[in-house]
């Protein structure tokens, strides 16, 4: 690996950069979660309890597949299990009227159960406790239906730790990207560049997947220049469509609490159906015009479940967040986008298969997501068996519109972004101004009168 750094100290003909950590000592290693530099092992172990617990935890996983379990360790994971399916008083979640009252509700068989009143039998809790997490397929009929029903309680999600958003990580402040927005950290391989398309070149095109508890990796290779993608002149509004961009972009986030790999195609249908700008091809020539649709859709019917207005609003927050952070988080931002249009692409892709391809009927898709036993994405954005092919030219296209907007990003100064987030900040208090003090609203629509373009109509709920 050769590392580039940042023209912060030039010593004769070296450029060196000073460890983030203690800003003492030159940086000698960088960490591979969050690119941050530092000297040494105790200055590693102090940045980010974060990157050293995620670095301990697969650590410890790894070794533990080869530990076989004692007797002591399976009463303590049957311990964990029993505060997990028993409430406060000691009743079983499964004893509620409500579930007395499903014709559908039948209980466990005594060989489907090992603790009274759990919804796994002994032999997942075995594999469980051996490092091997059976997947909804591999549960049993009875297991997978009190498993639902346990998600369907709410139960399930005390389990979900919160999602902090990675912009508002104090690590983001010291992310830093080389001039062509890649990574300081360059491999002396012979891996191709990234061409104008948004991909990389080469017969291989298989992602790697990161972890999604920090900030995200900015691309691997040199971003080309504007002028190598278009003879045109760049549009004096991408300013105005990278913050609708942005916007989607926090939403698609906040809404998978930061997981977005768990499924990229609805996670992708979903920042489609926000942002306009590379849903629907949308051209707004003002901020106010370029959030007038997305916060409409935000708090729309559809997402009535992702939190209403008052998620709308405090994604002007998080939008200007990722603004005033600056390039390197912009690239860093736009290239996890990117990342998670291309992992739609190839699933998808992969779903249609040679049939679809040429024509025939699709393959319905049957996903499932962890937190209720249903697709997170609301019905209106799942795709349908002929819409699949529509919906895949919509993410390659959505592909190379994130490319270009991070090549055009990588060319800006900072000033650029610090002037747009303040543009966001006042529309935002625009927008809140308009609803106005009234606690109980509804977000009906949006009327464009001459004067502006995103007076919202409210009605009040008695």
């Amino acid at each position: 690996m050769e590392v580039s750094a940042p023209n912060t100290f030039r010593g004769g003909s070296e450029s060196r950069v000073i460890c983030k950590v203690c800003q003492k000592q030159f940086s000698k290693y960088t960490c591979p979660r969050c690119n941050l530099r530092y000297c040494s092992l105790a200055c590693y172990k102090g940045h980010s309890l974060r990157c050293t617990e995620s670095f301990m935890r697969d650590n410890v996983i790894e070794e533990m597949r080869d530990i076989q379990a004692t007797d002591e360790t399976k009463e303590k994971t049957l311990e964990m299990l029993r505060r997990i399916h028993f409430d406060e008083a000691g009743r079983s979640i499964f004893e509620d009227e409500s579930f007395a009252r499903d014709e559908d509700h039948e209980p466990l068989d005594n060989d489907d159960v090992d603790v009274e009143g759990s919804i796994f039998s002994e032999r997942t809790i075995q594999r469980v406790m051996e490092g091997q997490v059976p997947t909804l397929e591999e549960l049993t009929d009875t297991e997978r239906k009190h498993f639902m029903r346990y998600l369907a309680t709410g139960e399930g999600s005390r389990l979900i730790q919160p999602w902090n958003p990675w912009w508002l990580n104090p690590l983001a402040k010291t992310v830093s990207v080389s001039k062509q927005g890649s990574s300081l950290i360059q491999s002396l391989d012979s891996s191709p560049a990234i061409t104008a398309s948004g991909s990389e070149t080469g017969e291989n095109d298989e992602l790697v997947e990161v972890s999604s508890s920090e900030v995200p990796a900015p691309p691997s290779k040199p971003l080309p220049a504007v002028r190598e993608l278009t003879q045109k002149e760049p549009s004096p509004l991408l300013a105005v469509h990278l913050a609708e961009v942005l916007y989607a972009y926090c939403f698609t986030l906040r809404y998978y609490n930061g997981d977005w790999r768990s499924d990229p195609v609805e996670a992708a249908s979903v920042f489609l159906s926000v942002s306009h700008v590379v849903g629907q091809a949308a051209l707004p020539e003002s901020v106010s015009e370029a959030f007038y649709e997305a916060l409409q859709t935000v708090c729309s019917p559809v997402f009535k479940d992702a939190g209403g207005i008052s998620l709308g609003l405090a994604l002007f927050d998080d939008c200007v967040a990722v603004l005033r952070l600056g390039r390197p988080c912009i690239i860093c931002a736009l290239a996890d986008l990117h990342s998670l249009l291309q992992y739609a692409k190839q699933e998808l892709g992969s779903e249609i298969g040679p049939r679809e391809q040429s024509g025939r009927a699709g393959i319905q898709s049957s996903r499932l997501s962890s937190s209720s036993g249903k697709s997170k994405t609301p019905k209106k954005l799942v795709v349908g068996q002929g819409n699949r092919r529509k919906e895949l030219r919509k993410i390659e296209g959505g592909v190379r519109k994130v490319f270009f907007l991070m090549c055009w990003a990588n060319e800006q100064v900072d000033e650029v972004f610090s002037s747009l987030a303040a543009l966001v900040e006042t529309e935002k208090a625009r927008t809140a101004e308009t609803l106005g003090p009234a606690k109980k609203t509804v977000l009906e629509g949006f009327t464009e009168p001459k004067d502006t373009k995103s007076r919202l109509v409210l009605e009040e709920v008695a």
